[in-house]
Parts: C-alpha cells; structure tokens; sequence
C-alpha cells in the first residue's frame, strides 16, 4: 500500500470506488450534489452506499488526515539547514593599532547512521496508520449505508404486507347489527368491540406509517439531503447465493480489515520507536569548516595568510537517565500495542464466530418459515376454492389470507436480519465496498499470533546501566513493496 510513493515521484490519490450513474428519470434518485462532484442513481443499494460515502463530511476528514500524513516522511527525514557564521573584530582586544580579523564558518549537523531511516520508518508508519483508519471509517460507513438500506426496504415491504393485512381486518370486523331502540347490554359490549378494534387498527396503522418514515429519514439524514427529499422504490439486494465459511472469513479479516493493520501498523511503529531510542544513545555530529583572515590581508589575494580549518563538535553523552527513561518508554509501548493487536484480533474473532452462528441461525428460521408460507399458501388457495362453493365460508378464506400474510411478514424481517448478518460480516473482513464471500488464501501471520515482543525492562531496574544488547530490538521490515 505504500501511502509514500513520492520518493519514486509518484503520490497515491483515493481511487474512485463507484462509478458514477446517469440518466436516472426519477426525481427521488437524484440526489442534492452538496459536495462538489456529479450525483449517482440511488435506486439500488450500491447507488446509495456510493453517494453517502462521496457527501459524508466525516470522510472526507478522515481522507485528508491520510493525505495530511503522507507529508511526515519527508519532514522526518529532511537534513537540517547548515549554519553560517560571520565573525569580525580586532587581533587585539581594545587596541585601535591592531588588524581586524574574519572569520567565515559553515556547520552542518550530521545524525548517527540510521536514526534518519527510523525516523522515515516511524513517519512511514503514521502515514499507514491514517489510511487503514479511513479506510475503516469507509468501511463502516458503507455497513451503516447498507443497514439503512435494508430497514428502508423492510418498512417498506412490512407498509405493503401490513395494509393488506388492514384492509381484510376490515372486512372481518364488520360493524354488529344493533336495534337503538331496544339495546341490550350483550349488544353494547359488541359495540364496544367493534369500536375498540376499529382502534386498534387506527393505531396500527398509524405506527407504520411512523416506522415507514423514519426510514426515510434515516437514509435522507445518511445523504445529507432534507428529510422529506422523495426516494425511489427501493429494490431488495439479492442474497448470496453461498453462505461464508468461518475459517475462511477469520482467514479474510487476518489479510483484508482496516482495524486490525491499523493495530499492526501501530505496533510496527512502537518497535521502531524502540530501535530509535537505541539510537539516542548515539550522538549526532555536528560538522564544521571556516577559515580565519586578516581583514586587510582578505582583500590582497597575493600576500593573504588564510587559515582553512575542519572540526567536529561532539555533544558530551553525560544525561544517561533521560536515554535510559526513553528506552523503557518505548518498551512498555510497544508492549502495550502488541497487546492492542491481540485484543483486536481476538474481538474480530469473536465477533466473526458470533455472526456466523447468528446466520445458520437465521437460514435454519428461513427455512422454517418458508415451509410454513407455502403450507399456508396451499391452505388459502383450498379456502377460496371452497368459498366459491359455499359463500358462507368467506370468513374462514380471509382468515387463511391473512395468516398468509402474517408468514410474509415474518419472511421479511428474516430475510432483513439475514441481510445485516451478511453485512456484519463484511464489515469485519473489511470487503463491505466489494461484497464478496469468496475463500482466500491463508495470511502469511496468523490472526492470534502477532509479532512477539521482546522482553521488557523492570521498574527495578532504573537506577541499572545495561549494556546495550539488552535492547537491540530489530527494526521491523518495510512496508514497502
């Protein structure tokens, strides 16, 4: 992945991830260009995934934060500026006899051999960092979008299934035949009934219409568009038509999730950090040229008596504890990451097992339910076959047709919850924009067995100088292919 291909003058944008769809006639698919950029379709899943992730704000953020961070490595590694210096003044202090004297001086700080590649390493590493945390937040992005799709799908499904279910409580609950003139108790507890059932109904339709548009709202509010911009009919996403395997999706997340680099990349830099502080025991030099000239000597080339000199300033390593206090420093971080690594690592694990349990789970309930569906099919369409002989038996066919459509509703929030078990495990493996749940190859480093760590030292041991190859931590390899 490289984030730092300017080294070979070359700089990595973001890829588009959708291409971009015209020709929509639908005035709901058209969504408001708030963000710079043309507006694809939103009649089908991938559509709106696509135009919550070009206007999201938050993104975008994340985005320049890489881009902002491909800019370190050259600020890590850049030499420092050399220094000038001028001097000029009397041979003999407080002498008016006496000739002036220059003095021209150049310096240039060199650093220890390495310390600039750790520190390009350590850039390097933060740069790593900032892409796998975009894309990340692309990934779950595009979950939360996919989500937000479904449940509009299934509001939408649950209205259509609902006011049919509506329309023949209607027709089953007929008002009663009641005499206002000489009405009983019996015949005012009907009345009382139908009444309250005509409620019941009242609010239930009320409460869908209510489910119907927070729907609507929640993928309006996703678009960044009013929320009650129109939206096209929404079409079902099709299922995968084979079901994920669990070593192959554990196998998938070890290679493909943004949060787990993202720890790795993490951890990578905590062990460069330590090989740099074993570098600070190392001082850097600092280079000088100059050369000393009487002043009126400077200007008569052919009698000067210049005096070249080259010398190197060496700081005095005297403040061990500072060095040794960074060390252990670096230590317990890189400790602390790699235990981050495991713990992320054994959560997506988890949670993968988790999902794929929910999943059988859910297709077993499907299957069930589909069975159900089609024997009480078979039942409605026998009860209008015999209501055609016998009219007297309409009430019994409508409600055969609506224990139908209890099984269809039912079918529908199964097949919605399948969806987001689909959706959780993308997300996991970090193929949510691709959608695939083919098997890969195993990683090269297996999900539960991170880089080991090398042995730490002890609070105890402060006050101890060790020799250095107590702490000759290796540098991690480059990333870079």
């Amino acid at each position: 992945m490289r984030a730092l291909d300017e080294r070979e003058g070359v700089v990595r944008l973001p890829d588009p991830t959708f291409g971009l769809v015209e020709g929509c006639e639908d005035p709901g698919s058209q969504p408001i260009d708030q963000m710079g950029g043309e507006a694809v379709s939103l009649e089908t899943v991938d559509g709106v995934v696509a135009e919550v992730l070009r206007v999201n704000p938050t993104l975008e953020a994340a985005e320049q934060t890489w881009l902002a961070s491909m800019e370190l490595y050259p600020q890590a590694t850049a030499w420092n500026d050399p220094a000038f210096r001028f001097m000029n003044g009397p041979t003999i202090f407080g002498s008016t006899q006496g000739q002036h004297l220059w003095r021209v001086q150049v310096a240039q700080r060199v650093p220890w051999y390495g310390k600039r590649g750790l520190m390009g390493e350590v850039a390097d590493r933060q740069a790593d960092i900032a892409y796998y945390n975009w894309r990340r937040a692309k990934n779950q992005l595009a979950g939360s979008a996919r989500v937000a799709y479904g449940q509009y799908v299934l509001a939408e499904r649950l209205y259509e299934l609902s006011s049919q279910d509506l329309q023949i409580a209607e027709l089953l609950s007929a008002p009663p035949k009641i005499d206002l003139v000489s009405t009983n108790e019996q015949a005012l507890e009907q009345y009382d009934a139908y009444r309250l059932e005509q409620l019941e109904l009242e609010r239930k339709r009320e409460e869908l219409e209510e489910n119907r548009q927070l729907a609507r709202e929640r993928i309006n509010v996703m678009l960044k568009r009013d929320l009650s911009a129109p939206l096209p009919v929404p079409m079902l996403p099709e299922l995968p038509s084979e079901y994920p395997n669990e070593n192959a999706m554990i196998s998938r997340a070890t290679v493909n999730s943004p949060e787990l680099a993202a720890a790795q990349r993490a951890e990578q830099q905590a062990a460069t950090r330590v090989a740099l502080a074993e570098k600070d025991f190392y001082p850097d030099l600092d280079v000088v040229g100059r050369f000393d000239t009487v002043a009126n000597d400077f200007w008569a080339p052919d009698r000067a008596n210049i005096r070249p000199q080259l010398g190197i300033y060496l700081p005095l390593m005297v403040q061990q504890n500072r060095r040794w206090a960074r060390l252990r420093e670096t230590k317990y971080e890189q400790r602390r990451r790699n235990a981050e690594t495991r713990a992320i690592a054994s959560r997506i694990k988890s949670d993968i097992q988790r999902s794929i349990a929910q999943l059988d789970r859910s297709q077993q309930r499907l299957a069930t339910l589909d069975r159900m569906l089609a024997s009480a099919v078979r039942r409605a369409d026998t009860q209008e076959m015999l209501v055609s002989n016998d009219p007297h038996r309409q009430k019994e066919s409508l409600q055969a047709r609506r224990t139908v459509i209890k099984y269809q509703i039912e079918q529908a929030k199964e097949q919605a919850a399948l969806q987001e078990r689909f959706v959780e495990l993308a997300v996991l493996t970090g193929n949510i924009l691709e959608n695939e749940f083919d098997p890969v190859e195993p990683a090269e480093q297996p999900l539960l067995n991170p880089i080991p760590t090398p042995p730490l030292l002890s609070p105890a041991d402060d006050d101890v100088l060790m020799p250095m190859d107590t702490f000759n931590a290796p540098v991690p390899p480059s990333l870079i292919d």
